[in-house]
């Protein structure tokens, strides 16, 4: 059973890169202000995949380096996590599309708000999801 310990010690640098990849993010949209909404939302089509991409594979890694450490306390038997997918670009862009949709309607906030969110959320679910598969693969060899 983890201690609450474990997970604090898990969570913190988890939070940390998300919140890395919102700030990235918020750098990204505040440069693009000025730019025509085709541009922003142009630009996002691109940059936004990227950002979670790079800060997707940390957060996996942090959570295969964690789940390791927990096999290791608790089974005799060697295991090496492996490193889930960022979600695949395709979903990260209909994001983008459909929060560049209030670009046209001049809410530049209400873009970047749902953007934001969504890059921290694709970032954990990275984390999440190398967490999930790998509880299967070890279930599987058992």
């Amino acid at each position: 059973m983890l201690t609450r310990t474990e997970v604090d010690a898990y969570k913190r640098p988890l939070d940390k890169i998300c919140e890395g990849a919102k700030a990235q993010f918020i750098r990204t949209f505040t440069a693009l202000q000025n730019q025509t909404p085709e541009k922003i939302r142009d630009t996002l089509l691109e940059v936004t995949p990227a950002i979670c991409l790079a800060y997707g594979k940390a957060a996996a890694a942090i959570a295969a380096e964690f789940y390791e450490t927990q096999h290791d306390k608790h089974r005799d038997t060697p295991f090496t996590a492996q490193v889930a997918d960022v979600a695949p670009v395709e979903q990260i862009q209909a994001s983008v599309r459909y929060a560049a949709g209030f670009l046209f309607e001049g809410c530049l906030d209400t873009t970047k708000d749902i953007l934001a969110g969504a890059v921290s959320s694709y970032v954990r679910e990275a984390a999440n999801r190398t967490i999930a598969e790998n509880a299967v693969r070890e279930s599987a060899g058992r």
